[in-house]
């Protein structure tokens, strides 16, 4: 079927807009998906953290499951993210290396989507390099998924992205396995945030559901630095 004038012009816009909003772009690639106001409110606080506009380099996000905040901030984030800049670098974690990877291949097969592409023609994935949890953009840019325990070493961070560092109650309930992912993530996980090249500091996003009071958001919570967003 022939596409119309106007139907292109209508098109092209939504390919403008998506290349400046994250709210427009996670509309852009999910047209048939009408979204809450809080997973807008949402989607815009994350706008404002790519762009630094937040006022802080850091985004907490606690949820229930099964309120989109993993398909929102840790599937089509880095690629707004890496699409708007794509020599940028995302260290995602997870709470094991098959979540981890179920996470890499969703952000992976989004990023080959031909809605992106259009939206970003600058942003292209290596051909050498695109395994589900690494691979590059042509840009030299990064994306590396990894469990909880898995190696970090020479991956760097101008995004850092920890969601469900804590698999359910059961482990949440273990003073043992909280204070493993803690270290995990002191260690780890933000030794590995680097600036980007011009200098803009790194930004990260901690999301969970929140099965215990001393999980890795209330030790943060108690941090100054997450209570000022510096």
């Amino acid at each position: 079927m022939a596409v119309t004038q106007a139907q292109a012009a209508k098109h092209l816009l939504k390919l403008r807009k998506a290349q400046n909003s994250f709210v427009d772009f996670v509309k852009l690639c999910n047209p048939e998906m009408t979204f809450a106001p809080f997973q807008i409110e949402l989607m815009e606080k994350l706008d404002k953290l790519a762009k630094g506009t937040l006022g802080k380099n850091k985004l907490l996000i606690t949820m229930p499951p099964r309120h989109a905040k993993s398909f929102i901030a840790t599937v089509h984030f880095p690629v707004f993210y890496l699409a708007s800049q794509p020599n940028r670098n995302v260290l995602s974690t997870s709470y094991n290396q098959d979540l981890s990877k179920t996470f890499g291949r969703q952000v992976r097969d989004l990023a080959r989507e031909q809605l992106v592409e259009q939206a970003f023609p600058d942003f292209k994935m290596s051909d050498e390099s695109r395994a589900v949890d690494d691979w590059r953009t042509t840009d030299n840019g990064t994306y590396y998924a990894t469990g909880i325990g898995g190696s970090t070493t020479g991956r760097a961070a101008t995004l850092l992205i920890l969601d469900d560092p804590i698999k359910a109650r059961e482990e949440a309930e273990s003073a043992t396995q909280r204070n493993k992912t803690w270290s995990y993530y002191i260690s780890a996980l933000t030794t590995r945030k680097q600036p980007e090249v011009d200098g803009t500091k790194p930004i990260e996003i901690v999301i969970l559901t929140r099965w215990h009071p001393d999980d890795v958001a209330g030790r943060l919570m108690e941090t100054e630095d997450w209570k000022e967003g510096q």
